[in-house]
C-alpha cells in the first residue's frame, strides 16, 4: 500500500469553503437593510420623519418591512402635518382649516376626527367671544348715548320750564 495524494479531502475543504463564502454573502446581503433601519429609527425616535428606504429589492427577505416603515412614517408625517397646519391657522384666528383625514388609516384618522372636533370647539368659543365682545361695545355706545340723550333732554326740560 503506497500513500497516495487523495482530493477527497481537497475537494471537501473547497466545497465546505465556498459554501461559508456563499453564506457569508446571502447574510451580508440580507442584513444590509439594517445599518439604515437602525439611522431611519433614530429619527424617528428623535422625532424626525423625513427619511424612507429607496431602491427596495421586491426580492429582498426584508422588503416589506422596508415598505412598511416607509408607510408607517408617510401616516406619521401626514397626520403631524394636518394637525400642525390646522392648529395653526385656528390660533391665527382663521378657523375654517380642518385637518384632513384623507389617505390615513386606523387611529391617525380617528384621531384627526378628534381633532376636528376640538377645533370646531375653538371656533365656536372665538365666535361667541366676538359677539359677547360686540354685544358690549353696542352697550357701551348706548349707555354713552345714553346719557348723551338725558342730559340734552335734561337741558330742554330746563329751558321748557324757564320759558
Amino acid at each position: 500500500m503506497t500513500q497516495g495524494f487523495s482530493l477527497i479531502p481537497v475537494a471537501a475543504l473547497v466545497i465546505g469553503l465556498g459554501l461559508a463564502l456563499y453564506g457569508f454573502r446571502a447574510t451580508r446581503h440580507a442584513l444590509a437593510p439594517l445599518p439604515k433601519l437602525e439611522r431611519i429609527s433614530q429619527r424617528i425616535s428623535a422625532g424626525v420623519f423625513d427619511e424612507r428606504f429607496t431602491g427596495i429589492d421586491t426580492q429582498h427577505p426584508l422588503s416589506e418591512l422596508c415598505w412598511c416603515v416607509n408607510d408607517t412614517l408617510d401616516q406619521l408625517e401626514a397626520y403631524f402635518r394636518e394637525v400642525e397646519t390646522a392648529f395653526k391657522y385656528h390660533s391665527d384666528g382663521i378657523y375654517f382649516r380642518k385637518a384632513l383625514p384623507t389617505g390615513l388609516r386606523g387611529q391617525f384618522h380617528s384621531n384627526i376626527d378628534r381633532a376636528n372636533v376640538s377645533l370646531a370647539s375653538i371656533a365656536e368659543q372665538a365666535r361667541l367671544q366676538l359677539r359677547k365682545h360686540l354685544i358690549s361695545s353696542v352697550h357701551h355706545l348706548n349707555t354713552n348715548n345714553l346719557l348723551s340723550n338725558l342730559t340734552s333732554n335734561q337741558a330742554d326740560l330746563t329751558r321748557i320750564t324757564q320759558e
